[in-house]
């Protein structure tokens, strides 16, 4: 029983210092990319900001992109949990303030996807989590090509904020999609 517990205790210690230790490269990256183009980031220079070693970046990563893929990852998480909840199928306002607010809470994350030029796909795949949340509702034909324009919609939205360096609030942009989208474009 002894030994269940050592391993169970080094597997969560393993499982935590992997945690800090990823956490520490993608903090490095976004403050690299705040003073240097993305592709001119070295994995060298990458290591030595984080004060990981280069085995530990490789133990995690393959490379800088894959870096920028799990991040991507995590925000797409938590925007679902955000706004999956079913409350916020009544209340649409409160569901367009609750999505530019965890877009605005991770600023620094979407910055560094345009910055390494990967809006197109990688931007693209986490917006599209915040419009797909519908598409766990059964919806006829119809419904899934306007499920379809307002993710676009809703997409070029956000991402015109975002380039515009989110100068609205919040609770501005989810009145702007009250008028825009819920109202009809």
């Amino acid at each position: 029983m002894e030994n269940v517990v050592k391993k169970d205790v080094l597997r969560a210690s393993n499982e935590e210092a992997n945690r800090i230790t990823k956490e520490c490269i993608q903090t490095a990256l976004i403050n690299l990319i705040a003073v240097k183009p993305f592709d001119k980031i070295t994995i060298t220079e990458l290591v030595l900001k984080s004060g990981v070693s280069r085995m530990s970046f490789y133990r995690n990563y393959k490379s800088k992109e894959d870096v920028i893929l799990d991040m991507c990852t995590e925000l797409e998480d938590q925007l679902t949990e955000s706004i999956a909840d079913d409350s916020f199928k009544n209340d649409p306002r409160s569901w367009y303030f609750e999505l530019f607010s965890k877009v605005r809470t991770h600023e620094k994350e979407f910055t560094l996807l345009f910055s390494a030029n990967m809006p197109q796909n990688i931007t693209i795949r986490i917006l599209s989590t915040a419009g797909g949340i519908f598409r766990r509702f059964p919806l006829s034909d119809e419904e899934k090509y306007k499920a379809s324009a307002w993710e676009g919609a809703l997409f070029g939205i956000i991402f015109h904020w975002l380039s515009e360096g989110m100068e609205r609030s919040p609770e501005e942009m989810a009145d702007m999609c009250m008028k825009l989208i819920n109202n009809g474009i």
